[in-house]
């Protein structure tokens, strides 16, 4: 009886040395896993900046592209000429007519 006693002693180390190898490895796994994680975050954070960025620097071509200023200047250089003469109408136009007016 004193065998199996003895097996128990020699078994119960391995169990631990082994569950201690094996938290280990995870823990190196997990540990790697959220360093790429973080990477991954890192490069979509740049992204994000960059453009953001960019959108701020189109918004801003497209402010001065639209201003009054350069259209009337590129309007002036294609031969557009300002109207001279404006038509107005007094009274608007009836949209439909009445049934005893025809």
């Amino acid at each position: 009886m004193k065998q199996p006693v003895t097996k128990k002693k020699t078994i119960l180390p391995k169990i631990i040395g082994f569950l201690a190898v094996s938290l280990g490895l995870i823990q190196i796994i997990i540990a790697n896993q959220t360093a790429s994680s973080g990477l991954k975050v890192k490069n979509f954070d740049e992204t994000v900046n960059i453009l953001e960025s960019e959108n701020r620097r189109l918004e801003n071509q497209i402010a001065k592209e639209t201003s009054l200023t350069v259209i009337y200047k590129k309007a002036k250089s294609l031969g557009f000429k300002t109207q001279a003469s404006f038509i107005f109408y007094t009274s608007p136009l009836p949209v439909a007519y009445k049934s005893g007016d025809r």
